[in-house]
């Protein structure tokens, strides 16, 4: 079932360099319209009965601030599923580790390559069904990483550290398509280089 929560915390203000005081933020009408599917969805679901959903929701649209929101659902939402761990993938002293072909992609990796451990990890036929993948690097002594990513990805490599004789090289030059999943890559590179790139393109037939 949908989980609710405010857009915004209460907000702090200060007044003419009075001290400063909390308000409550007042609600919106998009969020009482989120309450709502949240307290039909808990009616579905046997935690409230018909009297009581009528009750709340009556009382929801009296509601003024976030807080009046929150109290009316918070003992129908569930609580927030825990984030799965990362993909760990780990290659050194000469290792080779490959993800290609038909393999679930997670919402996060994290690739150590050190030793001349060498890690590829082709997306191009994966099922990825995030709109975006993070990916956590450690390219240490000669330890290179490739990445070959579907036409339309949009790559971010900004947030890797290069030290040393790093190198970060960001081959995909096709337009980022917006419906399309974003990678962002961080981490370091210490003398090993992580690369991205596009699959190569299809050789045509002569004649």
């Amino acid at each position: 079932m949908p989980a609710w929560a405010p857009d915004d915390e209460e907000r702090e203000v200060t007044v003419d360099g009075a001290d400063c005081e909390r308000l409550p933020v007042r609600a919106s009408e998009t969020e009482r319209e989120r309450v709502a599917e949240v307290l039909q969805q808990a009616y579905v679901e046997g935690r409230l009965d018909l009297a009581l959903l009528h009750e709340r929701l009556d009382a929801l649209w009296q509601a003024a601030t976030h807080d009046d929101l929150t109290a009316l659902a918070r003992d129908v939402t569930p609580p927030s599923a825990p984030e799965p761990a990362p993909m760990e993938l780990r290659a050194g002293h000469n290792a080779r580790v490959r993800k290609e072909g038909r393999w679930p992609v997670p919402q996060r990796i994290r690739a150590v390559a050190e030793k001349d451990g060498r890690i590829h990890l082709d997306f191009t036929q994966a099922h990825c069904p995030h709109r975006e993948v993070v990916v956590e690097t450690a390219c240490v002594s000669n330890g290179p990483i490739t990445l070959v990513v579907p036409r339309g990805w949009a790559v971010h490599t900004d947030a890797i550290a290069i030290r040393g004789n790093g190198k970060v090289v960001n081959d995909t030059t096709y337009p980022a398509d917006p419906a399309a999943t974003t990678l962002r890559l961080s981490g370091i590179a210490d003398r090993g280089r992580i690369k991205v790139s596009h699959p190569p393109q299809p050789r045509r037939r002569k004649g």
